[in-house]
């Protein structure tokens, strides 16, 4: 029987550098791929807490020591470790997928991202309300999933509108962090 799994990483699960996380998601692309062929949905959530903070704290150096000509808001860092985690991901789950040929292949259009800067769409529901229903109808005609990693008041204030308009959202689904510390 097909299931629903969410996969959450953790930040810290990531390791410290960009080629630790870049093995670590290569390993763990390979238990993502067995599910994936035993017939199940599978979600996965990652965290960005460390990497982010190594982006600030390095644009924040260099902006310091002049070597660029300012340093870079905390809003942006965590854009950038989201978007070099997500495509670590991708690559390792899209190369484990490969060696399957009868699985997908995992393409551009294959799911939607959901991502928020808490402080500024939360606090406008009206605006928020609006971009869920382009994310909700592009994902419907796309025929694609929503991954939407949220937490604390991000997630509240997503479900309750969700709730409102009887939205389903995959972070609705729960799941515990995973830790490949031993």
């Amino acid at each position: 029987m097909s299931k629903r799994i969410v996969i959450a990483l953790g930040g810290n699960a990531l390791g410290n550098t960009p080629y630790e996380q870049l093995a670590l998601v290569t390993e763990t692309a390979k238990p993502i791929v067995d599910l994936i062929a035993q017939g199940n949905e599978v979600i996965i959530a990652h965290g960005n807490g460390p990497q982010v903070g190594m982006i600030n704290l390095g644009m924040s150096t260099a902006a310091e020591a002049k070597a660029i000509k300012s340093d870079m808001p905390f809003p942006e860092c965590g854009a950038m470790s989201q978007g070099y985690i997500g495509y670590h991901l991708q690559n390792a789950i899209g190369n484990e997928l490969a060696k399957h040929p009868a699985l997908p292949a995992i393409t551009d259009a294959s799911y939607l991202v959901l991502t928020l800067n808490r402080k500024l769409l939360i606090a406008d529901t009206q605006r928020l309300e609006a971009m869920l229903r382009v994310l909700d109808a592009e994902a419907t005609k796309a025929g694609v999933p929503v991954i939407a990693p949220l937490r604390g008041r991000s997630r509240e204030t997503v479900e309750q509108i969700a709730a409102q308009r009887d939205w389903y959202l995959p972070s609705r689904s729960r799941c515990a962090p995973y830790s490949y510390s031993a």
